[in-house]
């Protein structure tokens, strides 16, 4: 199986919750790693960070509602992304806007 059809599936889990969970915790990462300062730094371009960025995105489309609830979504989430960050206009924020917006219009194959 693909790791979509793997992703749809969650190993079992309702997808919308394995959706979910992906989005609570890069929450809660986004607030540490702004706390920490590490969003005004090279630190913050790290590839795990960059992941965490793309995560929540990934995760909703991967659920295949597709249209408008993916656009919709996505543009919130990188709203709620930039405003998490503290609304930073930098290199280093520019960098996750990509990363985000890349994720939400890249084609999704089985």
């Amino acid at each position: 199986a693909s790791s979509v059809a793997a992703c749809r599936r969650c190993d079992g889990m309702l997808p919308w919750l394995c959706a979910a969970v992906v989005g609570a915790i890069s929450v809660y990462s986004y607030r540490f790693i702004s706390a920490a300062g590490m969003y005004s730094t090279i630190m913050s371009w790290q590839l795990t960070i960059w992941s965490l960025h793309a995560a929540p995105i990934l995760a909703w489309r991967t659920l295949g509602a597709g249209g408008p609830a993916d656009r919709l979504f996505s543009v919130g989430w990188i709203l709620a992304s930039w405003l998490l960050r503290g609304r930073q206009v930098s290199l280093f924020s520019l960098g996750f806007f990509v990363v985000e917006v890349f994720t939400a219009m890249v084609a999704l194959t089985d």
